[in-house]
């Protein structure tokens, strides 16, 4: 039965009436995470954070904000090489990547910092 909300993460909406804050508990008090299907959620929606993050930066207030995601993404990229997986690294870039089209992407000093040239 749906109840016309979008789900945020895993079965969790934005409202959360008293019922629902303790059947959420009792799902951290089981251990979210620890079963291979919630390992297949996380991968599942990494994979839209490059559009995602795309789609929030075209909206107020976070437009004036994309310089400070372009600093970061980049800051995540360069220092933390040795703690990041492959596969992490690759959606850095992507998201990073998914950002072109905006103005402050297009400026020479990110773009070229962004491709590697």
């Amino acid at each position: 039965v749906s109840t016309g909300r979008l789900p945020m993460l895993l079965g969790l909406s934005a409202d959360c009436s008293a019922w629902q804050c303790e059947t959420i508990d009792r799902v951290f008090a089981r251990g979210l995470g620890k079963r291979p299907v919630d390992t297949l959620a996380v991968k599942e929606i990494l994979t839209l954070l490059p559009g995602s993050l795309q789609i929030l930066l075209t909206k107020e207030p976070w437009k004036e904000q994309t310089p400070k995601f372009i600093d970061w993404l980049f800051s995540l990229m360069e220092n933390a090489d040795e703690m990041l997986t492959q596969s992490s690294r690759e959606l850095l870039k992507a998201s990073l990547l998914a950002l072109r089209s905006l103005p402050e992407f297009k400026k020479k000093a990110v773009w070229t910092k962004a491709y590697g040239w």
